[in-house]
């Protein structure tokens, strides 16, 4: 979970970097945003490969060398005045000195989560996949919640769905959104990786996190507020309704404007 935390805020560090090099070179506008996208293609393309790579080297040697490959893109992004290009180029190599980044943080994801089978022995996997479930609902509580102080009450619907036997479903968009937003319009095919994701068919939590979540989401998905909702909705001004049955829920989507057909 901590090589998670820091990764992660190791790699938005270096997003916000790489912005404010861009703007700080007057590079185009269109550019700035284009770097998200950039990193997260990295992703998507490697998503093939990078899991055959981590089971193929010792976990540990995998991850080194792909945090050498960040570093050396990080490198590369603040010497790019040493190089002796116009401000133009110099543009562009800070966007490819960030790609280089994005393709080591795809390639170090999958054995950021299989070394768990090196280090550990057979009795603790359980506990440690534990931890790794419980970034997965906060991520799910991250992009579900739209305020820190939503958090506890809609990490208490998940909790109280994944706790009772009437509710085998999850039933959160954003866990089928993830793959419609960043997988699928990326790879051919992506689609097949839906159901892995959508909880209105896959039964519990999706097969991994769908976001980086913050220290509120985490707080919520290890402290739920206590209720007894199982529902909620919420309306275009993001007010947000709580409900313990269908039929209240039913009646707070009506009162939301959101239809139910």
């Amino acid at each position: 979970m901590a090589a998670q935390a820091l990764s992660s805020l190791a790699d938005n560090a270096l997003f916000i970097a790489a912005i404010a090099l861009i703007q700080q070179l007057h590079g185009p506008d269109w550019m700035a945003p284009m770097m998200k996208w950039w990193f997260a293609a990295a992703y998507v393309l490697l998503a093939a490969f990078v899991g055959a790579i981590s089971d193929s080297f010792p976990k540990g040697r995998v991850m080194f060398s792909t945090n050498a490959l960040k570093v050396s893109g990080c490198l590369l992004m603040f010497c790019y005045a040493g190089f002796g290009l116009d401000p133009a180029q110099q543009v562009l190599l800070v966007c490819a000195a960030y790609g280089i980044v994005g393709i080591g943080a795809a390639a170090y994801s999958p054995a950021k989560y299989g070394i768990l089978t090196e280090l550990l022995p057979a009795s603790q996997l359980v506990k440690a996949n534990g931890w790794i479930e419980g970034l997965t609902i906060a991520s799910i509580i991250q992009e579900e919640s739209g305020f820190p102080e939503q958090d506890p009450k809609v990490s208490s619907v998940l909790h109280n769905r994944l706790n009772s036997p009437s509710f085998p479903l999850l039933q959160f968009n954003v866990t089928f959104e993830y793959i419609d937003k960043y997988v699928t319009p990326f790879v051919d095919g992506g689609t097949k990786y839906r159901d892995l994701y959508n909880t209105y068919v896959r039964k519990g939590l999706p097969a991994g996190p769908i976001s980086n979540p913050g220290m509120s989401a985490i707080n919520a998905a290890l402290y739920p507020a206590d209720t007894d909702y199982y529902y909620f909705v919420t309306d275009k001004d993001m007010n947000y309704y709580y409900a313990s049955t269908y039929s209240e829920h039913l009646r707070n989507c009506k009162k939301a404007g959101v239809p139910t057909g």
